[in-house]
Order: C-alpha cells, then sequence, then structure tokens
C-alpha cells in the first residue's frame, strides 16, 4: 500500500496488478487499475503521487497517469536503484542510486536530465522553495534548483547521510552509520543540531 505525500491518493499493489483510489475522509474512490505483466509485488521501489504512478519492475521504470491508468512513458534502468520521488508541482521524477547522478524525468513525457553527484545518492527530497531538490548520500547533503540543475549550496559536515525528512522548520537527516539526526536550516551549510538517537544503524525518517 502506497499513499501520496497529500494523503488523497492511494495505490495499491498485488500480484502484476496497481489499483489506485482517491482518498476523502475515511472514503476511497477507486480511480483506475494497471495491469502489468512484469510487475513483482515482491519489487518495493515505487511511487505515487496525486498525478502520477511510478514503478522500478525486472530493470524498468514505469510511469503511468495515476488517475487513468494510461502508461506515460518506459525507460530501461541497468543499475542499481534505491529509491524514486515524484513531485507534482514541477512535474518532475527523481531516479536515484548506486551510480554517480540523479536522474531527472520530466513529467508526462519522460524527457530526462542528469545531476552529477560524486558517490552514491541513498535519498532524495523535493522542497517547496523554488524548488528545491535535495540529496543525501556519502558525500553530505546538496542541494538543486530543480528547473535548472544548477547546485545551489552544500552541507559542509563530514558526514554520510541515509535518509532525509522535510519539515516547515528545517531538513531533518540521518547518519546511519553513527545513529544520529541532524536538522537543518532550508539554507544553511551548516547543521543547526545535531543528537544521538540510537546506538543502533538508523537508515529512514517518515
Amino acid at each position: 500500500v502506497m499513499i501520496s505525500r497529500s494523503l488523497r491518493t492511494v495505490a495499491f499493489h498485488t500480484g502484476t496488478r496497481v489499483c489506485t483510489f482517491s482518498q476523502f475522509m475515511d472514503r476511497l474512490t477507486p480511480l483506475a487499475t494497471i495491469d502489468n505483466p512484469e510487475a513483482s509485488s515482491g519489487d518495493n521501489i515505487r511511487a505515487v503521487s496525486d498525478r502520477f504512478f511510478a514503478a522500478l519492475w525486472n530493470d524498468k521504470l514505469f510511469v503511468y497517469d495515476a488517475r487513468t491508468g494510461a502508461q506515460l512513458f518506459r525507460k530501461d534502468i541497468n543499475e542499481k536503484v534505491y529509491g524514486l520521488y515524484i513531485d507534482d508541482i514541477s512535474g518532475r521524477l527523481a531516479l536515484w542510486g548506486w551510480f554517480d547522478r540523479i536522474n531527472i524525468y520530466s513529467l508526462p513525457d519522460g524527457a530526462v536530465s542528469e545531476i552529477k553527484v560524486a558517490g552514491e545518492t541513498k535519498d532524495v527530497i523535493v522542497i517547496p522553495d523554488r524548488p528545491t531538490l535535495a540529496a543525501a548520500g556519502n558525500y553530505g547533503i546538496k542541494f538543486w534548483d530543480l528547473a535548472t540543475s544548477k547546485l545551489l549550496f552544500e552541507s559542509s559536515a563530514e558526514a554520510s547521510y541515509s535518509s532525509l525528512l522535510f519539515s516547515p522548520t528545517g531538513i531533518f537527516a540521518i547518519s546511519a552509520g553513527k545513529g544520529t539526526m541532524s536538522k537543518y536550516a532550508l539554507r544553511s551549510v551548516f547543521p543547526a543540531r545535531t543528537a544521538k538517537v540510537c546506538d543502533k544503524e538508523l537508515w529512514s525518517l517518515a
């Protein structure tokens, strides 16, 4: 089960079928059914927004209209992918993983551009400001203008981050190996605060 960040769209995935629903209060209204013989319920690299559904199935990126179920495009992906992020406001889909770039797909046409990074990327989020793409990895945290792919600024902290979370008061970042969580102001290269939160490895913020 996947829920969009607005909490207005839900996707259920079972076997080779995905069903999308609009959600209001406690009522679900069917939107679309997506059938794909290459889909597997064991694959967990998927993303849903109020406009789009995306999934990595059988080394291919599939993107659909979440409201109609129409397939918008398909791309072959022959590398280790860690995640997908859809931003409806900018009409962009980010794909990242164990390679030295972040792929940015324009929605709904699928035109692709690349943001180069020095190492693997562990997590990506989009901040409503501009909008701005923030990425975390073994290179720290970097921020780009999503429309132009121009690097805006980067963290000066020598830390490897595994997960990011946006809030109106700042950006929270997890350092997996250290068990620490740092909070960054939206336009600061230094963490405003870093705290030890666990003696074990931390991998995700939600």
